[in-house]
């Protein structure tokens, strides 16, 4: 993929290996809520320690930026539930408006299937670049949380490369690339907002 990204993502792209885009995108959701469930449970596992008094409680949750409230089983559920939608409709929705817009724009006959695969490209750095993040997050010191927000901007910054790659490997209306990728992830950001007002 490094070595020769245009042509790899184009070939990925015109291919859309429907295994493989699965693997990639149930992977990152995968990912996601495993994560999230962590998060949670140590989140819970601090909440159980007892400092003794309402007053410290209050102190700490003010100095940390933590309020310690655990989670109950209904939460953990709702929350696990979340990433994996989120995920899923991301792909799809990212996946209708790139195929929509490349249609409109350079009146080629791009599939649906296509607009997943080039979302699932995002995952192939994204799931490593997650994993090994959030495991140097866990250390909670000051460096180490510097190399994991460096590691998470330099998977996302290389995924939106891929995409616009693969979003060009089918727009041939250059002039239009950015405005199709700009629209594609403004309808993603609106559809997460309106998942997560839902739950």
């Amino acid at each position: 993929l490094f070595a020769s990204p245009v042509e790899t993502i184009s070939s990925y792209v015109a291919k859309a290996n429907i295994v493989l885009m699965a693997i990639l995108i149930g992977g990152q959701a995968v990912i996601n809520m495993l994560t999230r469930l962590f998060d949670m449970l140590i989140a819970n596992s601090k909440a159980k320690v007892t400092i003794g008094s309402k007053e410290l409680d209050s102190l700490l949750s003010v100095y940390t930026n933590t309020a310690y409230k655990p989670y109950n089983t209904g939460a953990i559920f709702k929350n696990i539930f979340l990433e994996i939608l989120l995920v899923a409709v991301s792909a799809a929705v990212f996946a209708l408006v790139v195929m929509l817009l490349v249609k409109a724009f350079s009146k080629v006959n791009i599939t649906y299937i296509q607009g997943l695969a080039i979302y699932s490209i995002v995952a192939v750095l994204g799931i490593p670049a997650e994993l090994l993040s959030w495991v140097i997050g866990l250390t909670s010191v000051g460096f180490f949380d510097r190399v994991s927000t460096c590691i998470s901007v330099f998977a996302n910054v290389t995924g939106y490369v891929f995409i616009f790659m693969a979003i060009r490997a089918l727009c041939k209306d250059e002039k239009k690339l950015p405005l199709v990728m700009g629209i594609s992830y403004v309808a993603v950001s609106f559809a997460a907002w309106l998942i997560r007002l839902m739950f």
